[in-house]
């Protein structure tokens, strides 16, 4: 699947409502977490970053801006059918490019347990220790834009 086109959805757009979907089957469903209505509201500021191919969103993240120095990266989210095929790096790398392009310097994500391998492989560093967040163990990750090999 190389024709996936990586771009930044407009909020409200058929798009977000694409990925917001994805994120809701590869994240929240697995474990019983609804979405609040609200939410959609909220994420009126943030940057949603799609993974495009035939017209359908198969991979999604979300940016939300901090002060002006960090973004924080969160609800990522790949077609199952497509996890392990490298589309998730490409997305993190593409998100870390919107990053740097709006003056962030770094990006600080709170990583499910289970994925934090996945983030060192794109140079994340633990910070702190495991806490609960939605019900499931996490830890708090961190990446500077600036000081990175880039790829």
């Amino acid at each position: 699947m190389s024709n996936i086109e990586f771009r930044v959805a407009k909020h409200l757009s058929a798009e977000y409502w694409q990925q917001t979907i994805l994120r809701f089957l590869t994240l929240r469903l697995p474990i019983d977490l609804p979405y609040d209505i609200r939410k959609f509201r909220i994420e009126c500021d943030d940057i949603h970053i799609v993974g495009v191919s035939n017209g359908l969103v198969v991979a999604a993240l979300v940016l939300t801006r901090g002060d002006s120095e960090f973004v924080r990266l969160r609800s990522v989210g790949v077609n199952p059918e497509l996890q392990g095929t490298g589309i998730g790096m490409k997305l993190m790398k593409f998100s870390e490019d919107c990053a740097m392009g709006a003056g962030y310097r770094t990006v600080v994500l709170h990583a499910r347990e289970n994925v934090v391998g996945f983030y060192k492989k794109t140079g994340y560093t633990i910070e702190g220790e495991l806490f609960l967040e939605v019900g499931l163990p996490h830890l708090k990750m961190v990446k500077n834009l600036f000081g990175s090999a880039r790829a």
